[in-house]
């Protein structure tokens, strides 16, 4: 799959990438700013993007996230942000980690949905029906 990191607008509270012409309308439910559904895209949700290591803090199954990652990743950065999200932050050697609880991380990870994704042998029909909906790139 080819992972779209076109700049991502929020429109009337939708997420939205292609310059407007493509519109999320709930989880993996995308579609053309004329309305016709596009069942080839999919969300990209943190859950696929990253691949953070995994371990155990007192028995608590944890995601390891280096804390310098968190302050410089707008979507990660909603880590600090939300009441729904706890973790802690533990010093490594020259690294500052913030530690999520497996529990909490899941839910939010395969829910928000960061951009938008689909196959790349369907690229080529997808940028000129943008571009059909008057997309300038």
């Amino acid at each position: 799959m080819t992972a779209t990191i076109e700049p991502v607008t929020i429109l009337g509270g939708k997420l939205t990438v292609l310059g407007t012409t493509l519109i999320r309308q709930g989880p993996n439910q995308w579609e053309w700013c004329d309305g016709t559904p596009e069942p080839r895209v999919r969300d990209l949700t943190p859950s696929m993007h990253y691949h953070f290591p995994r371990r155990r803090v007192c028995g608590v199954p944890c995601v390891e996230i280096p804390f310098i990652q968190v302050i410089d990743d707008p979507h990660l950065r909603r880590l600090l942000d939300g009441p729904h999200m706890s973790g802690w932050t533990k010093r490594r050697p020259r690294q500052q980690v913030l530690l999520v609880p497996l529990e909490n991380w899941q839910p939010w990870a395969e829910a928000y949905a960061m951009s938008a994704i689909w196959p790349a042998e369907h690229d080529r029909e997808i940028r000129a029906k943008a571009d059909s909906l008057r997309w300038t790139r």
